[in-house]
């Protein structure tokens, strides 16, 4: 990856490091943050939740019963900026949770992948800032060594998060996650109180990027 990132600016230095989460139990996070409206009009899907205890100890229930560990922040604004707040009183990050991501209604992100949301956010804004520069991008998931990849694959893209692969229009991708990363960091800019101004000037700046350059291809390996 090389050269440092405009992202890395503003890019938090204190990451938590959740428990091993890679079990196979069918993820049923998702289904919480299904608005079916918006979903015929947005490509890209995003709700993110807030863990309502201190941590995860059983993972399959936590991924069978999520509404029992979950707290949606746009659905439950008040009560989920309370929570982070809360957490900040004895750790140094409040976002630990679950981010439910979509695309035209295919889950993206496995239920078991729990973990600081803005750190996911984090990862995904300077994916799309790397696949923009060269075609092909590699991250982790925070906390634990779970890639995440965005790379064109000769007319096609792919977005992967671990061994879950799906492919992806760019054109309407890389859009819909700039718009739900900028609604993330203002939901957390208005409820929490944090200056989230260095991340929305980093979405802004991958946007213009976005329209006006041409994704490098990639030969296909298939």
């Amino acid at each position: 990856m090389g050269q440092a990132s405009e992202c890395n600016v503003w890019q938090r230095e204190q990451r938590h490091a959740p428990i091993a989460r890679q079990h196979g139990a069918e993820p049923s996070i998702p289904a919480l943050g299904t608005n079916q409206g918006e979903m015929k009009e947005q490509a890209v899907q995003s709700e993110p939740y807030i863990l309502v205890p201190h941590t995860v100890t059983d993972l399959y229930d936590f991924v069978a019963h999520p509404e029992n560990y979950l707290v949606s922040m746009f659905q439950e604004p008040e009560r989920a900026a309370g929570i982070w707040r809360d957490r900040l009183n004895r750790n140094p990050y409040g976002s630990e949770g679950f981010l439910s991501l979509s695309y035209h209604g295919i889950v993206l992100i496995p239920g078991e992948l729990w973990g600081e949301v803005t750190g996911i956010w984090f990862e995904l804004i300077e994916l799309v800032e790397e696949y923009l520069q060269t075609g092909s991008a590699e991250r982790l998931f925070p906390g634990q060594p779970v890639p995440l990849r965005l790379e064109a694959r000769g007319r096609s893209t792919l977005f992967t998060v671990n061994q879950l692969k799906h492919r992806v229009d760019p054109s309407d991708f890389i859009p819909g996650i700039l718009n739900e990363a900028h609604r993330y960091f203002t939901w957390v800019e208005e409820n929490i109180g944090t200056g989230e101004g260095q991340a929305l000037q980093a979405v802004e700046s991958l946007r213009s990027s976005f329209s006006n350059r041409r994704i490098p291809t990639r030969k296909s390996r298939f």
